[in-house]
């Protein structure tokens, strides 16, 4: 398991002979950013609960650092920082307050620390005003500022973009993204937000009705190297000529608009083929298939939620 910070294995919960979740088994290795999405139910934050200690484990066991949950549950959550159901603070301390507080439940925590945190996470102008006045968006850093005040080598994170604006989004992206790499850290995070996990992920675990159905490579664009999964749209006017000639292709019709599933490399012969024949076209539009798009494939539903 060398530098594999999270190793779950062969993991089940059950509650009354229901399986909540069923044989999962994840490996994150230093430094990267993992996503766990499935719909609501699927089983992400009863995982997450299991991975810190404050769900039992049925069978399979969860090591951090190969330090297991089960039988070395105190050292194994020594090197765990977590923001689970949204971060938990005294209104009435101020955020550095708070800081100072939480910073005594680890051993060696110096103010020098205490001070950097504060900086990463972009608080450094606020830090002395009083929790209870902060926005959403301050709250949910200060509450990251909290959870890696140890050095921790893993961090787990549910749903730490929920309320916040686009601009919080992106600054709480940037945040987690510095602290991956600059820290070396390996994060957890589920989310709801498919676009936003699609920009900040190296990897995704796609979990339906308790298993895992799937995973995919983000970093090395994998969700984009199906190009029969890419749509070209040309938008005609004059459709039924357009019929006969295209008999070589598959497409369908929405009003002025021929909607391919082809190669980007495909695109100037099909092109080619309407010009010589007359066909006028008005405009054409390539998208690449997002993460938004495969997760309904994935998972066979036509929801998120």
């Amino acid at each position: 398991m060398e530098n594999t910070i999270l190793e779950i294995k062969n993991v089940t919960k059950a509650i009354k002979r229901k399986k909540i979740l069923k044989n999962i088994s994840i490996k994150i290795p230093k430094g990267e950013i993992y996503g766990l999405i499935g719909p609501n139910g699927a089983g992400k934050t009863t995982l997450m609960r299991m991975i810190t200690g404050l769900s039992s484990i049925t069978s399979g066991d969860i090591f951090i650092k190969e330090k297991s949950i089960s039988t070395e549950r105190k050292r194994a959550l020594l090197t765990l920082g977590t923001i689970i159901e949204g971060p938990d603070m005294y209104p009435f301390f101020s955020g550095k307050e708070n800081l100072f507080h939480f910073a005594r439940m680890y051993p060696n925590i110096s103010k020098k620390r205490i001070e950097e945190v504060i900086e990463i996470v972009g608080l450094t102008n606020s830090i002395n005003k009083k929790v209870k006045n902060y926005s959403l968006g301050m709250k949910q850093r200060l509450g990251i500022a909290q959870s890696i005040l140890h050095n921790p080598s893993l961090l787990i994170l549910d749903e730490p973009t929920n309320g916040l604006d686009p601009a919080g989004i992106k600054e709480m992206r940037d945040y987690l993204k510095k602290i991956a790499l600059q820290n070396n850290t390996s994060i957890l995070i589920s989310s709801h937000l498919l676009s936003e996990m699609e920009l900040i992920c190296d990897r995704i675990g796609i979990i339906k009705h308790g298993e895992m159905v799937s995973e995919h490579n983000l970093s090395e664009m994998e969700l984009i190297k199906d190009s029969s999964k890419n749509k070209v749209t040309i938008e005609i006017q004059q459709i039924d000529e357009a019929k006969q000639i295209l008999n070589e292709y598959n497409y369908t019709i929405d009003n002025n608009l021929l909607i391919f599933h082809i190669n980007k490399e495909e695109v100037p012969n099909l092109i080619h083929l309407l010009t010589v024949n007359n066909v006028k076209i008005y405009e054409v539009a390539y998208t690449k298939s997002t993460l938004e798009e495969r997760f309904f494939e994935w998972t066979g539903g036509n929801t998120i939620d």
